[in-house]
């Protein structure tokens, strides 16, 4: 398989997971608020043994303060996610 095909898939894993945890946990936490949406990360392409690094953000209708978070950020090697900046770092290895 392309190894930027893989980091790629990762890539679009880590997305998925991280959004649904962000929508489950903002909904586990009080139906009756509104849900913080996170703002567009957009594509990423890096090369292998590269850092790639975005900063997420989010708004939040109530002002509250957010944390960001990936339950399964550990499946991915190498992966950081700061829970106050949101800032993601990885460089993939393959």
């Amino acid at each position: 398989m392309d190894r930027n095909l893989l980091i790629q898939r990762l890539f679009i894993k880590f997305l998925l997971i991280l959004t649904l945890f962000i929508l489950l946990q903002t909904t586990a936490i009080a139906a009756v608020t509104d849900t913080p949406i996170l703002d567009v990360i957009g594509d990423r392409s890096v090369n292998e043994n590269s850092l790639l690094t975005f900063t997420l953000s989010a708004d939040d209708p109530e002002n509250d303060t957010l944390t960001f978070s990936c339950p399964d950020i550990d499946s991915i090697a190498g992966a950081t996610l700061d829970a106050s900046s949101g800032l993601f770092e990885w460089t993939p290895y393959l």
